[in-house]
């Protein structure tokens, strides 16, 4: 009997503006960042503790907390989980020429930042230094310490 395989994805969807949520693993504080800011393959820094990261990095507690509360049409006791956090383009690009050939179900999870952090209460901030802008839950203001683009000085511009 061939087995099956399954694949889940979970897939963030950005905001009206192009902004994804990040949280961080070491301080559990969220942000967001529109991706287009980023270089690609290169660690950003978590605005508050400075804790340098990538995208799958700084969305892992995320996707872990979006496939626990999503039921899977998959039987998980059935299921070996793997998680690779070291995503980039080439290996994105060998993924899907490996589906071409070895063909599989694959789940998508998509979630909203609504799903994550209370969009009401985002704030807008620059980092006068790399002219770039991220969004904070307005609470968390005082507590931003790096840019999250150069962990460099913080200079900020509210901007809403």
């Amino acid at each position: 009997m061939e087995m099956k395989i399954i694949s889940t994805i979970i897939n963030p969807i950005p905001d009206e503006e192009g902004f994804h949520v990040f949280q961080c693993d070491k301080c559990n504080k969220h942000f967001l960042i529109a991706p287009l800011d980023l270089n690609e393959n290169t660690d950003f820094y978590c605005p508050y503790c400075g804790e340098a990261g990538g995208y799958m990095t700084f969305t892992k507690s995320i996707r872990k907390n979006i496939f626990k509360d999503h039921p899977s049409s998959i039987k998980t006791e059935n299921v070996e989980t793997f998680e690779n956090n070291d995503f980039d383009i080439d290996k994105i690009q060998e993924l899907l020429e490996n589906l071409k050939e070895n063909p599989m179900d694959v789940e998508v999870l998509e979630y909203s930042i609504a799903e994550v952090v209370n969009e009401d209460e985002l704030t807008k901030y620059e980092f006068i230094c790399c002219e770039k802008i991220i969004k904070i839950p307005f609470e968390n203001f005082e507590e931003v310490k790096f840019c999250p683009f150069c962990k460099g000085e913080i200079l900020l511009n509210v901007i809403e």
